[in-house]
Formats: C-alpha cells, structure tokens, sequence
C-alpha cells in the first residue's frame, strides 16, 4: 500500500531538533515488518513555497531518514535524475527525512517536507516530496545580505523596467528600497512582483542583480518622501537610497547634456541636486526636444527614485514626464524686468521686432506697451511679428537690461507698437537711455560717411541736429554700397542697440527699413 504521510502540530515541531547529521546515521534498530519510503526533492522556482508544478527537480541531493527520536540513526539515499529517491526495507517505526543542502552552495534550505514526522508500516509504502528554497527576504534584509547570494523579494516596481537607458528599476517594500539592475523580463511601474536575484552593488549601494520576475498582480505604490534638494543630494544620508522621493519648488540653476539625459541643477535654497532626464523615460525628454521649460530659473515640483553616483551623492530620476511640474513664473511688465537685478528669472510677453535670423548675433528685439528689451541667445526659434511668452534669466549686455538664454512660446501674430519719430541726436543716446531696444524711426537722415566694420557695412546720418551710427547687419542681405553712399537721404526705421560706450546705433530690420527721397 503506498501513501503519502502528515503529521503536524507538536510532530512537526519535533524535527526541528533532528538538525544535525551523525555518524550512526547508517544504523537502523530493527523493528518487526518493513516498508518502504520514496519520493522527489525539489527546488522551489518561483517564491511560491508550494509543491507542485513549476519546481526544479534536484539530482544529487543526499537524503537521510532518521528514527524519530534516535537522530544517530539512519538509512541514506541520493536522489536520481528527476530528483527522485527511494529507501527500501525500512523498519516499522516513526520516521523524519532530511536533506542535506550543503553541497549546493548557495543559501539553499529545506522550505516544505510533506509530513515532517511519518510512520513505516510492515508492507507499507509511504511517499514524503521535499521543497528546497532559496531565501525570502525584505528589501531590508536584502540590502543588508552578502554580495553573491540569491534571494527571492517581494515588492512593488517603483518604475518600470524599461524607463531608463541602463534599464534599472526600483523596488519597494514596507521597509525600504533596493535597486533593480537588469530584470530578466518586463514588468511596469506598480507592478507587485516577486524577484529571485543576486545581491550586488553599484556606485558603493546594494543591489538585486539579473532576477526573474514573477508577476503577482497591481500593487500600491508607496507614498514619495517629501524631502529638501539637499536631503535629496545626500538621500538622507544614504538611509533613501533608491526611494521614491519628492522634491517642490527646485529652481533650475543649471543643465548640461550626456549622450542619454540631460541634467538640471536645481535648489529650493536648502543646497544643490542633480535631476536627470533620462530620454529613455520620456519622449519629453528627449534631448533633441530640449530644453523646453528646462532652463535656468525655472521652478519645479519634482518626484523621481534616487541614484547613487558613488561620490557619496545622488541624482533624483524622474520616471516621466508626469513626474516634472513646472511652476509658472507670474508674468510682468518689460519695463519690470528691465528694473530686476541680473540672474532673475522672468517672465514677459510681447511681440518681437525681428526674427531669429534678422541680425548676425541672433538678437531679438521684443515690446510690450510699456517698454522693449533685447533677448539673447534666445534658445528657441521666432518670426517678426510673433506674440511670444518669454521665459529668460535677467543679464546685461553693454550696460543695457537684456533677457537671456529664454525660451519662447507663440501665441500668435502680435501688432507692431508704432515707431517713435526721433531726431539724429536723440536716437544716437536713445532718449537718454529711456528708449534702448525700441523700434523708431529718424526721417531726412542723410548719409556723411560710410565704412565697413566687422563685417557689416555702417553708415554716419545727420538730419542736421547730430550724427547717428546705422549699423546695415549683413544678415539682413543688404546690398552694399548700393544705393547707401555719401549725400542720399533717407527715412531709417530700426531698433536702438547700445554700444556700451554711452551711444547707441541704430540697426535697420530689412533693406525695406531705408527709405530713400
């Protein structure tokens, strides 16, 4: 008759005394009767702790079953291909089996026995499969393990798998976090998956290294830790590695690009941290498609995983782009931006007087009702005429307020603010100052003087109260000397551009600037 055995409560407590192998183990006291007792070993493959299908057979294995309470005493057997064993001739009596895990290396364990404790009956056949498993550990005690052991963790993905270029990832449990590096398959951001991985390391922090992934179905996400930027650097001192952490009202002060992100220096004034946009993440991100609202002097609220850099700091990695929140500066007047000291952000809104292209040095002219300045460096790309919203930190450039390193944003075609109609004298100080970057006109000026200077060709005008310097750029395609030479009078329309010296030129737009009589 063959049957498989159970025995439980105080029975099963008993075999945990039976731990240790001896060298009578080879000796079994004779009973009347014999039985017999067989069965398969295998390895657990998937966390599940169950036997059943999906298990590993395990060949090699030696297996010893002992008198329950004579633990000196024993028959031994190693399983066969396909993890089977057998005992035969086995005396009547109450029995444990063991498996001795020692030559697999590893952490290998016995995890489940069918019945711990069974009973031989004369002509018996009792069936008893084993479990052998690796650990089961939390992310904590997995953060604190051996590099090279395997362990299973279970936890929810905090992004997933394919968000970054080095396709790391993050797990979390009720106790912490660890960093996932290069899962054997795909699973998504709030994800309840269970790991079987090597612990490892990285940039000096622990990791679970090349695991399977077995999916248990949604998780929850845990709640971001609300942390300053400089928390955030230190990952609180290395206790939030690769946590989920959130960050608010991080100023830009920086960015630089690499071949896969593009990186924004940020503080909230508590000290600095590196944000990286990982283009892998986020079409956003790409970094062709940068910098956008990525500029300096733009705020954020910023949630993201921390990544050690193995200086003893850490990067925060949004996951998407659903992770960045821009903070929209209040828009002010030209003339307040004109007045803020250099290094703010700002923003205005205006038309521009020229496009990206009209002048060699790229500078666009903007106005609003109150007031006009010049963008430089301007980051995006604008046409004559367009209302754009300005987004640029304040600077100077020969001694004037300019807006620089901005981006743009069109919101559609504006209106020209009328010219104002000004002497020679007048536009050569722009009116005291008081009327740099503007679009005016100066009719009857007639030309004294011509030269060529750094590749553009300058003409000296007088309406007879003064000299003025008109600069003809010669990206405006202006055909030099043309009709611009000595004694023709014109009506110049342009924008007043400092020289840093107290003066100011006067840079027509177009050849459709100059008007000749």
């Amino acid at each position: 008759m063959r049957r498989v055995a159970f025995v439980r409560g105080a029975a099963a407590a008993a075999l945990v005394a039976l731990g240790c192998s001896n060298a009578g183990e080879n000796r079994v006291t004779g009973v009347a009767g014999t039985g017999s007792v067989d069965g398969y070993v295998f390895v657990d493959a998937t966390g599940t702790r169950a036997i059943g299908a999906g298990n590993d057979s395990l060949a090699g294995a030696t297996v010893r079953l002992v008198l329950y309470g004579r633990p000196d005493t024993g028959l031994v057997q190693v399983t066969r291909p396909g993890g089977f064993y057998r005992f035969t001739g086995v005396p009547v009596g109450v029995y444990a089996l063991k498996v001795d895990t020692a030559g697999f290396g590893d952490t290998l364990q016995v995890v489940k026995v069918d019945s711990l404790i069974f009973t031989v009956a004369a002509s018996d056949s009792v069936r008893i499969n084993v479990l052998l498993g690796l650990p089961l550990a939390t992310v904590r005690q997995a953060r604190a393990d051996s590099v090279g052991r395997r362990v299973f963790v279970t936890g929810v993905a905090l992004s997933s798998s394919s968000a970054f270029a080095d396709s790391s990832s993050s797990l979390a449990d009720t106790s912490g976090a660890i960093r996932i590096v290069g899962p054997r398959s795909a699973f998504a951001a709030g994800d309840s998956v269970r790991l079987l991985g090597t612990i490892g390391t990285r940039a000096g922090e622990p990791t679970l290294n090349n695991p399977s992934v077995f999916a248990l179905g949604q998780g929850r996400l845990p709640g971001a830790t609300l942390l300053t930027t400089a928390a955030a650097g230190s990952a609180g001192g290395g206790t939030l590695d690769a946590r989920l952490v959130a960050v608010d009202s991080a100023v830009v002060s920086d960015t630089a690009r690499t071949t896969t992100t593009f990186v924004l220096t940020v503080s909230d004034g508590s000290g600095p941290l590196a944000v990286e946009l990982d283009q892998t993440s986020d079409v956003t991100f790409q970094t062709a498609s940068l910098p956008g609202n990525f500029v300096p002097g733009s705020t954020f609220n910023l949630l993201g995983v921390l990544l050690p850099t193995g200086t003893g700091t850490w990067r925060l990695r949004p996951r998407s782009a659903a992770d960045v929140t821009l903070i929209p500066a209040p828009v002010i007047s030209i003339a307040a931006a004109r007045l803020l000291s250099a290094g703010r952000t700002a923003v205005v809104i205006g038309v521009a007087l020229n496009g990206s292209a009209t002048f060699s040095d790229s500078s666009v002219f903007l106005a609003d009702t109150s007031a006009a300045i010049r963008l430089t460096r301007l980051r995006t790309t604008v046409a004559a005429g367009d209302s754009i919203r300005v987004l640029a930190t304040t600077s100077t450039r020969s001694g004037e307020p300019t807006l620089d390193g901005g981006t743009s944003t069109k919101l559609g075609t504006g209106f020209y603010p009328v010219a104002a109609t000004l002497t020679t004298a007048v536009a050569a100080t722009a009116a005291g100052g008081t009327r740099d970057a503007q679009l005016v006109v100066v009719p009857n000026a007639t030309v004294n003087d011509t030269a060529t200077v750094l590749g553009n060709f300058q003409l000296t005008v007088s309406d007879g109260s003064g000299n003025l310097t008109v600069v003809l750029d010669h990206a405006a395609l202006f055909v030099v000397p043309g009709v611009y030479l000595p004694n023709a009078t014109f009506n110049i329309a342009g924008v007043l551009v400092p020289t840093g010296t107290g003066t100011w030129v006067l840079k027509p737009r177009a050849p459709t600037d100059l008007i000749k009589h």
